[in-house]
Parts: structure tokens; C-alpha cells; sequence
């Protein structure tokens, strides 16, 4: 670990500097590497602590401050006199701490040249030696950070986050930009609090670290819930707008870059990679897709219940949408997974975000008709079909029967169909073709509420069943 995780401070006054002072005593810092404290102070206020800038020492870095003198006129606006202010920028110059000795430490000759050496250089008022104080005043001392304290604020953080993250209607525009605006914020949470349990772990590896004993919790939470933040963009949807973060830090000072070095990469990429999914998957919402009815997760068990065990099998999803069936086959142990989507923005989300669970795993998918494909090799035809067909113009029979081809013998498909489907004069071939082939073919009529429920990723009241063939 860094043995720095502090922001310029004046360690006479206990408080950190602001604005462009920050910026020059980085670069401070960054020119020396030796200045590890942190700690700048004037001449003077170093002598404050009975400490002395060392002779021949320059200031390392000139700053600025601002302020308001009265000027002593009055002007009668209302009833009652205000004293007219006018501001004033003023400059001072700081030495850091490895600069400076203990006055107790250096020879009297030298302590006085030092004092009188170093006035011009620090470009302050005049500095006597009797002005100095007769006995040496205590150093401003910080408490050690203490690593429960860090923790407690880390698990605040991170329960804020869960009530982030939770799940939101994104149904409309408006509900979009308002579930993705609490995403940022629960991401930015849940930054700052590994952040915080990283530094607590670094406390307690080492109690005497610059880092125990330099910050305050304060100091740390605060530098932390910087570090946390990213510069936004604008992404549009419609007649609402939302923000969403890039990968530019919004503070970028060397505390917050070394907070940010405490988080670990994997974490990171991962929690970015949901946020993606979350923002590509509630656009996918505000799109309008013909026959786009991604299958809920109710159904999706039931069809697995009568895949039977998937382990080690190759699956197919003919009409893959944004992939429920795809992944829930890789969940329950597949081990090959082709799909295929005609709709470019559903293909990409495929190929963007199914988790495949390891190297021995593959997913195989094209942006590509299904009814257009046929397997070429004995090699690509697959023990299970799990698929959810579009419904319009009777279009599910043709679609089931099409994808029979790639079933390999004694393998099962099961689909979602429109309950009463086998009645129909469209799905006579398809019982034909069943009955050819030795197969058997059973139908479960599902709640007439499966596709119309709060979990269904687009509603519709359409009745449908599960036609099971094997």
C-alpha cells in the first residue's frame, strides 16, 4: 500500500487547504516526493509549534487567499446603515514539514540564521527572535483513524447503496431517467464504501501507518465519496434525458487517485458491467420490437422443470431476445448455448452481457433469421430447444417445427405457444411431422397471468401454454 493517503493539510490549524492551493501543493508534491506529510505551514506558524524552517530551505509552493475588509463608509439603502466590504486576494508562501526541525534539535547559531535567513524566502512580515514563544507549543496532534469507526461507515454506505440498486419501474422514460439517476448514486456508495473498508484493513495491518495517523474518519469518508465520483454525460431517451457516468474522475487529487488504487479492479469492472446491463436493458424497454416478449422468470422455470438436467448439454434458443432462456440455460449447466436474434440491438445485447460460466463453456450466437438456418453437420444439432416463438400470423407452429431439425434423437424441446395453438389448422403439419418422427408431444396450460405480471419484462394478456415434444 501507498504510504500516503492524505490531502494537503496546515497541521497548525488542523484544517486541509481548498481550491487551486490543493492543486499547487500536489504538484508540490509531486516534484518532491520527500514531502510524504502533507503537512504545509508559514514560517511563522511553524515557529507557532516550535518548529524552524531549516537554513537555506525555499518555499515550496506560493498560495492564495481570499478575504473581506471593511472599509469603514456606510451607505443608507434601508432603514439601518451597512458597512460597505471589499474583498482582497492575498499571497503567502508555505514550507512543508521535512523542511522544518525541531528547535530544539539545531545548534542556537543556526536557529537564528535560519529564522532571519529564511524571512525573504517566505516572504513574510518580520520574524524577531524575541517574538518567539518562550516555551514550545504542542503540535496540533490528529487521533488515529480507528478501523471499526471506518467500517461502520462503509456498512451505512453500502446499505444506502442496496436501497439504490433495488429494483424500479423503467417502463417509461421518465421512470428510466429516475431508476437510473439512484443506479449512479448506489454505484457511487458502494465505491466509497470498499474504499473505506480497504483503508480500515490497511489501518489494521499497520496501526503506526501516515495513513492511522494523518486522517480522521471525517477526512477519509469525505476524500472517499469524492474519489467515488465520475464525470456524467447526457444519454437522451425521447423527451427525457438522464445522467450516466464516464470513466473521467470528477477529483482527481492524489488522495482521491490513491483511494481509488485500493479498490480491486475485478470489483470494479463488474460493478460497472451491471450498470451497463441495467442502462442497455431499460432502453430496451422503450423499444417496440414486433413480437419482443421477453419470457418472464416464472416461466422460465417451469420450462426448465421439464427440460429436465441441462449439465453438460447443448441447448438451442431459436428466438433468443435479450437472452432470459440463454442464460438460465448456462445457470442450469449447459455447456453449449447457440442462439439466434434477427433484431441487430438485441443481437448485440446478446453478445454484450451472457455470462458464460467458464472456459469450458461456449455461446454461440448469430444476428440471423432462424427459419433461414438449418444445420450443416450432425455436430450442430443440440439435445435440448428451449424457445419462445413469436405469435403473430400463427407464426409459432412453423417455428416449432423448424427447429425439430436441430434436435438431435432423443433430445426434448420445449416452447411457450399460444394456449389453443393445437386446434388450429396451422398446427396440423406440425402434429403430422411429430407423429412421423416416433415423437410424443404433451401441452401445460400456464396462469393466465404469465405475461401480464410485475415481472414480465413487457406485459401482454395473451393466454399461452408450454408445448413440451420429446
Amino acid at each position: 500500500m501507498q504510504a500516503i493517503l492524505t490531502s494537503p493539510h496546515n497541521p497548525t490549524t488542523g484544517k486541509e487547504y481548498s481550491g487551486g492551493n490543493v492543486q499547487r501543493l500536489v504538484d508540490a508534491m509531486d516534484s518532491n516526493p520527500s514531502f510524504a506529510s502533507a503537512q504545509f505551514a508559514t514560517f511563522r506558524q511553524w515557529l507557532t509549534v516550535g518548529r524552524c524552517v531549516i537554513k537555506g530551505q525555499h518555499a515550496c509552493a506560493k498560495l492564495l487567499a481570499c478575504g473581506t475588509d471593511a472599509l469603514g463608509k456606510t451607505k443608507e439603502c434601508k432603514p439601518g446603515e451597512v458597512t460597505l466590504k471589499r474583498g482582497f486576494v492575498k499571497g503567502f508562501s508555505v514550507f512543508a514539514m521535512e523542511q522544518t526541525a525541531e528547535m530544539e534539535d539545531m545548534p542556537t547559531a543556526d536557529r537564528a540564521d535560519s529564522i532571519h535567513g529564511n524571512e525573504s524566502t517566505a516572504d513574510t512580515c518580520e520574524v524577531l527572535v524575541q517574538h518567539m514563544p518562550e516555551h514550545k507549543a504542542a503540535p496540533v496532534i490528529r487521533p488515529n483513524l480507528s478501523a471499526a469507526t471506518l467500517r461502520a461507515k462503509a456498512a451505512s454506505m453500502t446499505a444506502k447503496a442496496s436501497a439504490c440498486h433495488a429494483d424500479r419501474l423503467t417502463n417509461t422514460a421518465k421512470r428510466l431517467a429516475q431508476a437510473m439517476g439512484k443506479r449512479m448514486e448506489g454505484d457511487r456508495y458502494a465505491k466509497a464504501a470498499s474504499m473505506l473498508t480497504a483503508l480500515a484493513d490497511a489501518v489494521d495491518a499497520d496501526p503506526a501507518s501516515n495513513a492511522a495517523q494523518l486522517w480522521t474518519v471525517t477526512e477519509a469518508v469525505k476524500a472517499a465519496n469524492e474519489a467515488a465520483c465520475y464525470e456524467t454525460r447526457q444519454a437522451q431517451n425521447g423527451h427525457h434525458s438522464y445522467l450516466v457516468e464516464t470513466d473521467k474522475p470528477r477529483f482527481d487529487q492524489m488522495n482521491h487517485r490513491l483511494l481509488r488504487a485500493l479498490l480491486d479492479p475485478a470489483a470494479v469492472a463488474a460493478s460497472s458491467a451491471k450498470s451497463a446491463q441495467v442502462q442497455a436493458e431499460a432502453e430496451l424497454r422503450q423499444c417496440d420490437f414486433p413480437g419482443f416478449f421477453p419470457t418472464p422468470a416464472a416461466v422460465v422455470r417451469g420450462m426448465l422443470e421439464y427440460a429436465g438436467d441441462l449439465t453438460g448439454k447443448s441447448v438451442l434458443e431459436p428466438s433468443a431476445g435479450k437472452g432470459d432462456l440463454v442464460q438460465a440455460a448456462f445457470d442450469a449447466g449447459a455447456r453449449v448455448v447457440s442462439s439466434f436474434e434477427l433484431v441487430p440491438k438485441l443481437a448485440d445485447y446478446l453478445a454484450r452481457f451472457i455470462k458464460v460460466p467458464d472456459s469450458t463453456c461456449a455461446h454461440v450466437t448469430q444476428n440471423a433469421d432462424f427459419m433461414d438456418k438449418l444445420p450443416s453437420t450432425e455436430h450442430m444439432r443440440v439435445d435440448v430447444v428451449l424457445m419462445n416463438p413469436p405469435f403473430e400470423r400463427d407464426q409459432a407452429p412453423a417455428h416449432v417445427l423448424h427447429a425439430l431439425s436441430w434436435l438431435k434423437p432423443g433430445g426434448r424441446l420445449v416452447s411457450v405457444m399460444p394456449a389453443g395453438w393445437a386446434e388450429k389448422k396451422s398446427a396440423d403439419y406440425l402434429h403430422q411431422m411429430i407423429a412421423d418422427l416416433g415423437l410424443s408431444i404433451m401441452e401445460v396450460e400456464l396462469d393466465a397471468g404469465s405475461f401480464a405480471g410485475a415481472d414480465a419484462f413487457r406485459q401482454t394478456s395473451v393466454r399461452t401454454s408450454l408445448a413440451v415434444i420429446s
